[in-house]
């Protein structure tokens, strides 16, 4: 989100509290295997795997707005 171009330098600060609220998950060698599986197996893009297979190693749902997570059977998503 913060990469996008016509961020204000209010909207970045915006952005940096809303993702206070969240935790920063490591991207270790289970959950690359994991990805790599995942990306395999449903062709997805790598940063797509890297969100799913934390999603499932944490065993949490995923909030999107991405319909293409929905074909995943492994997770469950949250549609926004």
């Amino acid at each position: 989100m913060l990469a996008l171009a016509k961020l204000t330098p209010a909207d970045i600060e915006e952005i940096k509290s809303f993702l206070e609220n969240f935790i920063s998950v490591p991207l270790d060698d289970r959950l690359a295997e994991t990805a790599a599986l995942l990306r395999r197996n449903y062709k997805l893009e790598l940063a797509d795997a890297i969100i799913i297979a934390t999603a499932t190693d944490k065993q949490l749902p995923l909030v999107s707005q991405d319909r293409q997570f929905k074909k995943i059977p492994e997770i469950t998503v949250i549609e926004i």
